[in-house]
This record gives structure tokens, C-alpha cells and sequence, in this order.
């Protein structure tokens, strides 16, 4: 992959294979196969700095493909900053409370509590349904993959 500011480059490799050595029953497999090295070009949207870029990969997910990167950032110098004691409590509804002397920050867990009872709630109607079908079949399969 090649990045730079205005486009990624992502290498692209064709074998040529001719459909004659395919489909014949005389195969010779030592005959080394032609490569014909193509790029596809996208372009950058990012508005970073890609000299300072460590990985960057391209991933399915979800239906689409996603292009993830990492990009190195000089740490800030925190000798200057005054720091104050803070107290802080983990929970499940509240998924994070923490308090200094003169602020409070309370983070709700509401939605990820509920997409979580959604899940089991989903979970256990396709278990549900996979208890009345035969174990191997078609209908079995199909609600075993839906659970994953």
C-alpha cells in the first residue's frame, strides 16, 4: 500500500493464465505464470499527516470495507498542568463517576445496559427456536449461524 496526502494506492495482482492450459489435460504446472502488477487508487479524505503514519490496513466489516490507520502523536509535556485528587466508582448503570474538589463527571451506562438485555432477549429466542428444530438440519443451521 502506498499513502500519501492526495490518494492510497493499494497493489493489485492479475495472473494471466490462458483458458486453453485450463481446460486441456496436459497441464504443465512449472511454467512460471505472467503477473501483471496493477494499482486500484482511492482517494484521501484524511486530513492527517502521513509522514507520522505506523500502520495502516484495510478490513471488512459490517458489510463494508473500512480503511484503518494508526498515526504516531508527540506526547504533551504535562509538567506545567496542576493536578488535583480525584475520587472515582464503577457500576452498571453508571458506568463511571468520578469527582474532583470543585467538578463532577457522571457517565449513564442506560444504552449499553439495554443493548445488552436486547442481545440475551434475541439470543434466547433463537435458542428457543433451535430446541424445536433437528439437530444438522437446514432451519438448525441457519439460526446457529444467526447466534454467532
Amino acid at each position: 500500500m502506498e499513502i500519501s496526502n492526495e490518494a492510497i494506492k493499494i497493489k493489485k495482482v492479475e495472473y494471466e493464465l490462458r483458458l486453453s492450459t485450463l481446460l486441456t489435460k496436459k497441464k504443465n504446472w512449472n511454467e512460471k505464470v505472467p503477473k501483471k502488477n496493477k494499482f486500484a487508487t482511492i482517494p484521501n479524505l484524511s486530513k492527517e499527516d502521513w509522514k507520522n503514519c505506523n500502520y495502516a490496513e484495510i478490513v471488512w466489516r459490517n458489510g463494508v470495507y473500512w480503511f484503518c490507520y494508526s498515526v504516531s502523536v508527540p506526547e504533551k509535556d504535562t509538567s506545567s498542568y496542576a493536578f488535583k485528587a480525584a475520587g472515582g466508582e464503577l457500576d452498571e448503570i453508571h458506568s463511571a463517576t468520578v469527582a474532583t474538589e470543585d467538578q463532577a463527571l457522571l457517565i449513564s451506562g442506560r444504552a449499553m445496559r439495554s443493548i445488552s438485555h436486547f442481545r440475551a432477549k434475541v439470543l434466547a429466542d433463537l435458542s428457543k427456536k433451535m430446541s424445536r428444530c433437528k439437530k444438522g438440519s437446514r432451519q438448525w443451521k441457519k439460526y446457529r449461524q444467526a447466534r454467532v
